[in-house]
């Protein structure tokens, strides 16, 4: 219900760009131009062990990085159709760059259960989802699997340094255990929205592999500086 509220008002009310604060649109068509592609590779220096290929669209800054916490922090439901689809734009690059001769399960990075609580839904999980229909509709067999979630509690990661996330997101992230004996031999495409320091994907890619799957990429919407800089270029500014 509150999800369709939030859908109706969105369409309904008079509204400005959730990205640079432009009239008369919720993403404004310079927004989502700045989303629209291509995805590239987007190594974070330095590298976490394990990491797989790694893409992005967009830096994670200026208007790209407004737009996700308008969908994140603040509820809005209409940014989520321009976030899908920059981020089926990245998952599309990399199982076509990885060419896998069969199945692709995308499996996206757990949200965290406070935030799940807080938003009333997994936008995460949902995300990964318009992506497996979206590859399906271009002809690539793919399905959404929930097959990872949070072992146990890990640290505010604000102010650490990329060894310092590694370390503490060290086995924080396993697979659904009902889940493990269907992801042996199988080709998964790890999701998420940002990547930052890439520790979090590379322990998720370690969990799945520890399953006998073939992790043949991560996808994602952005990437913040330390791993985008010499992908992306400069960076956008606000306004």
């Amino acid at each position: 219900m509150a999800g369709s509220l939030a859908r109706l008002l969105d369409a309904i009310l008079p509204v400005d760009c959730a990205g640079c604060g432009a009239p008369a649109a919720l993403v404004c068509e310079r927004c989502a131009h700045r989303l629209s592609g291509p995805a590239r590779v987007v190594w974070p220096s330095p590298t976490p062990p394990g990491l797989p290929t790694p893409w992005a669209v967009t830096p994670y800054a200026g208007e790209s990085r407004e737009l996700i916490l308008a969908a994140k922090e603040r509820g809005m439901v209409g940014v989520r159709r321009t976030l899908c689809a920059a981020l089926t734009v990245s998952a599309s690059t990399a199982v076509a760059a990885a060419a896998p001769a069969g199945p692709v399960l995308v499996v996206a990075m757990p949200s965290a259960r406070r935030a799940v609580r807080e938003r009333g839904e997994d936008l995460m999980l949902l995300m990964a989802r318009s992506v497996a229909r979206s590859l399906r509709r271009d002809g690539c067999d793919a399905r959404q699997v929930p097959a990872l979630r949070h072992g146990r509690r890990v640290a505010d990661s604000a102010g650490l340094s990329a060894a310092a996330r590694l370390a503490n997101l060290d086995g924080a992230i396993v697979v659904r255990s009902g889940l493990r004996p269907g992801l042996a031999g199988m080709d998964v495409l790890v999701v998420d929205d940002v990547i930052t320091t890439g520790a979090s994907m590379a322990q998720a890619a370690r969990a799945l592999r520890d399953c006998h799957a073939r992790v043949i990429g991560g996808a994602a919407i952005a990437a913040t500086l330390r791993t985008s800089g010499r992908a992306f270029g400069r960076t956008p500014r606000l306004g």
